[in-house]
């Protein structure tokens, strides 16, 4: 179960749709606290890498307390996962900016996740998501620190991001 927390993470922050798909079961349910219909896992993964379009930056999903209530003869669980998320944020979903703005600003939130785990054919993965927003800014001002990045070592999706290329041993 934790590996599945982690893929998600790593889906969401490289906009990979296929790692994201893949940590929930197809008949899932992904449900947002905010204002975005109740989605299935294409949905919510198309939803995702519309929603950032073609942002340069990239964001960072973290997940800390981990509470795991497994029933493993029955094989569920119920897990609340407590997260931290960073996104950059451009005028088209800004909160501040403007839609003739320029650039980009950084959105922080601290979540939960409620998930319904479920073990199907031996492989645990999500059967259903609630998405909790404790609290958010959407108003940190600033452009980035490093401008410049190394040629290969630029954050990017799937394929394009030098972690693809470590995970593949080349």
């Amino acid at each position: 179960m934790r590996d599945v927390l982690q893929r998600y993470c790593r889906g969401c922050d490289r906009r990979d749709p296929e790692l994201l798909k893949s940590v929930y079961f197809p008949d899932a349910v992904d449900i947002r606290a905010y204002d975005a219909p109740d989605a299935t896992p294409a949905e919510f993964a198309q939803r995702l890498v519309d929603g950032f379009g073609d942002l340069p930056e990239f964001s960072q999903h973290h997940i800390t307390n981990v509470i795991i209530d497994l029933d493993l003869e029955a094989g569920v669980a119920n897990v609340e996962t407590y997260n931290l998320v960073m996104h950059p944020v451009g005028p088209q979903t800004s909160l501040v900016l403007r839609p003739e703005d320029s650039g980009t600003h950084l959105r922080i939130m601290g979540g939960r996740a409620l998930d319904r785990f479920e073990r199907r054919d031996g492989e645990w993965r999500i059967a259903r998501r609630v998405m909790l927003i404790d609290w958010s800014r959407d108003d940190l001002p600033g452009n980035p620190v490093w401008t410049t990045i190394k040629q290969g070592l630029r954050p990017g999706g799937p394929g394009t991001d030098p972690s693809y290329a470590h995970f593949q041993g080349t």
